[in-house]
């Protein structure tokens, strides 16, 4: 699955701007949602992005993101890796680990 807003919002405000952060927060809001979902059903998670960005100022003084250099605000990317987990079918009996 993709989670594409992201994406458009820093490419169209640059990864520093309080759009990017307010598009992070939906992608956590929409994480905290579906990973509990997929890992109840026993799915292994990876959560990455496929490229960063640098911020570049506009002719018109704004602010945007672009991508494709060397650098390493460019290059590396977060990854997260939630091996996948058996589905529960019972449910736990805690009364013996105490």
């Amino acid at each position: 699955m993709q989670y594409g807003k992201t994406d458009d919002v820093f490419h169209a405000h640059g990864p520093f701007s309080k759009e990017a952060a307010e598009a992070c927060a939906e992608a956590d809001a929409w994480l905290k949602t579906l990973v509990p979902w997929l890992r109840a059903r026993g799915y292994a998670i990876i959560i990455m992005a496929d490229h960063g960005q640098h911020e570049v100022t506009r002719n018109n003084g704004t602010t945007a993101g672009a991508h494709g250099s060397a650098s390493d605000l460019d290059c590396l990317v977060p990854l997260v890796w939630l091996p996948g987990v058996a589905p529960a079918t019972e449910p736990c009996n805690t009364s013996s680990l105490q």
